[in-house]
């Protein structure tokens, strides 16, 4: 399979970019003295992103956003498990 130069797989860039686009909104819940644990994407705002982005979204690539979701997801949380 073909490797991009920054070793993404060429077919992983459109769920790639879409992740870029809505990467900052996220749900976060406060815990401790400033702390904050990520629940996952808002979905609502994440549509509005890839909407004012131009992205469009097919299942396939949604599908992939949410597995990234999920990878940002135990990345994010690991420090307060």
């Amino acid at each position: 399979m073909p490797v991009a130069d920054d070793g993404l797989w060429e077919q992983h860039l459109p769920a790639f970019q879409a992740f870029l686009a809505v990467c900052s909104q996220w749900n976060v819940v406060g815990v401790g003295m400033g702390g904050v644990i990520y629940i996952g994407l808002d979905y609502s705002a994440a549509s509005v992103s890839l909407d004012r982005a131009g992205i469009e979204t097919s299942p396939s690539i949604w599908r992939d956003l949410q597995d990234i979701e999920q990878g940002a997801l135990e990345g994010l949380n690991r420090r307060h498990s």
